[in-house]
């Protein structure tokens, strides 16, 4: 792997909001990477801030395959959750993950990025209890002046059901720039930290 110097996206966070532009082109290039991983079979497990990493010219590389398992594995839930616990999908606790698992974590990469919150934060065991049974708080109530579609998009995101979440990353990214009316592609980000 090359060295990167433009840090992680948990580096990027630090102290500061993204705004729905740069959040619509982060969420292009992580679809593009889940993309690429769900049609060879791979479920990335662990989608967070710490594990986006960045060249010198802004792109986004998905770091650590270190819980990464097929689509459709069952891998057993043994008192041992793999990935980190403000990230990791409802059903992951039941034993079971596929696509829309990785949707959820990407649904809280973005509550993260445009409200500077997780919806669940806390002691590891009652983290994962919120995201069996509580709905999350309402990301414009964090930041109010998130646009109303813009929540729904990463509320539906969210949904515990995983039947009632995007049943693709590309269904998810483009619900989100449809909701900011933004173009499909953008040139570059221009980071002002």
């Amino acid at each position: 792997m090359p060295y990167l110097r433009g840090g992680t996206l948990e580096d990027k966070l630090t102290g500061r909001l993204l705004t729905l532009e740069e959040a619509s082109v982060l969420l292009e290039q992580l679809s593009s990477a889940l993309t690429y991983m769900h049609a060879f079979g791979l479920l990335h497990r662990d989608i967070k801030p710490a594990n986006i990493l960045f060249d010198c010219n802004h792109k986004l590389f998905l770091a650590d395959f270190g819980t990464v398992s097929w689509l459709g594995e069952k891998p057993g839930y043994d008192g041992h959750m793999m990935g980190t616990p403000q990230y990791v999908a409802p059903e992951i606790l039941a034993g079971y993950v596929d696509e829309r698992s990785d949707i959820y974590s990407v649904g809280i990469l973005l509550y993260r990025m445009l409200t500077g919150y997780v919806p669940f934060d806390g002691p590891r065991d009652q983290i994962c209890l919120h995201h069996w049974q509580t709905q999350p708080l309402a990301p414009s109530l964090r930041n109010p002046s998130l646009p109303r579609r813009v929540e729904r998009v990463i509320l539906r995101a969210l949904e515990k059901d995983p039947s009632r979440r995007y049943q693709t990353i590309e269904g998810l990214l483009h619900a989100y720039q449809k909701a900011i009316e933004a173009p499909t592609f953008f040139k570059q980000l221009s980071w002002h930290w």
